[in-house]
């Protein structure tokens, strides 16, 4: 017949069977901690579509996992002025493997734009690197006749009703750039939002609208092609892709601004995941052959320190407190 334990007897053993299994379980907690980063595939946080200003990050990771030794994984999170992918990044693990090319321009100015945010640019993400800017572009449909800025004024106040603006939507940069070019120039084009930079593209050439800022990623093909003209870049220097093209600061309008591409992480990233990070994405914008594709593009490579990044941040969300209430946009 077995054996009977008595209550002390299986007692101890049950006790050390659980003892045995929580050393277990802290053995292999420390052991996934003391695991060499990245220990599995990265996924890399992008709040764009597909096909557009998306063309930078998918550039810039191909070679940042062959640095990091493991795939990264392009995840296109677009819409809510780049809420969406804000939102998700901030919420995620602070284990490195969910990262965010962040456009830090619209992040700067969430704060003035919404009644309330899921996360907050300043402390609910982590900085890596700023990577890059991209300038914005003036644009005009080429049945404007105009050719200058000077031109361009003149004409939109002396045609009010067949000058119209199109935007990526509502409070997006393209609409305030609109809204402040108005302002500064005295003029009184209508501005129109639609979803998204396409179909603002699509209008252009079908004639809805006249006037749209936009980079130079998505429309550098329709002006090679004669399809849309450059009037000014809303830059402090001219583009590398077209250095003809002045600046609307040259042109006596004080209008500075662009998408832009930041490395971040969710809030609590250690310092040594941080470093190795930052180290990867700035040894890609070394490269000559990654530099030239860029610029390119109309990109402008930057790079920076965490602490710039940090900086950049901070003055930027200062900057659009002030600027939005302004230009009379109530918040959302």
């Amino acid at each position: 017949m077995p054996s009977k334990c008595t209550w002390r007897a299986c007692g101890t053993r049950a006790a050390m069977t659980l003892l045995a299994m929580a050393a277990s379980a802290i053995a292999e907690s420390q052991a996934i901690a003391q695991q060499p980063y990245p220990s599995k595939p990265i996924q890399l946080v992008i709040p764009y579509p597909a096909g557009g200003s998306d063309i930078v990050p998918r550039k810039l990771m191909i070679g940042m996992a062959e640095r990091l030794g493991q795939p990264i994984v392009a995840i296109n999170k677009p819409g809510a002025s780049t809420q969406i992918a804000s939102a998700f990044v901030a919420a995620a693990q602070p284990d490195g493997h969910t990262l965010y090319m962040a456009n830090p321009a619209e992040l700067v100015a969430a704060p003035a734009l919404f009644q309330s945010l899921p996360f907050d640019a300043l402390t609910g993400l982590t900085p890596i690197s700023y990577v890059a800017h991209a300038p914005f572009t003036l644009l005009a449909a080429t049945g404007v006749p105009a050719k200058t800025l000077s031109e361009l004024v003149a004409y939109i106040k002396a045609n009010p009703a067949k000058v119209r603006f199109g935007t990526y939507g509502v409070s997006t940069q393209p609409d305030i750039l609109a809204r402040r070019f108005n302002q500064l120039t005295g003029s009184a084009a209508e501005i129109i939002p639609y979803q998204g930079g396409v179909p603002v593209f699509n209008a252009m050439l079908r004639g809805e609208v006249q006037l749209a800022f936009s980079t130079l990623i998505p429309t550098r093909t329709f002006i090679s092609a004669g399809q849309m003209r450059p009037i000014a870049v809303a830059a402090t220097e001219r583009v590398a892709l077209f250095p003809d093209l002045p600046t609307l600061r040259e042109l006596g309008l004080d209008i500075v601004d662009g998408a832009a591409f930041g490395l971040m992480g969710p809030r609590g990233l250690s310092p040594d995941v941080v470093a190795k990070l930052h180290d990867a994405v700035t040894a890609e914008l070394a490269k000559s052959d990654v530099k030239a594709s860029l610029v390119e593009m109309g990109v402008v490579p930057v790079g920076s320190t965490p602490a710039e990044f940090a900086g950049r941040l901070k003055d930027g969300t200062a900057f659009w407190l002030e600027l939005v209430p302004k230009l009379g946009i109530q918040k959302q």
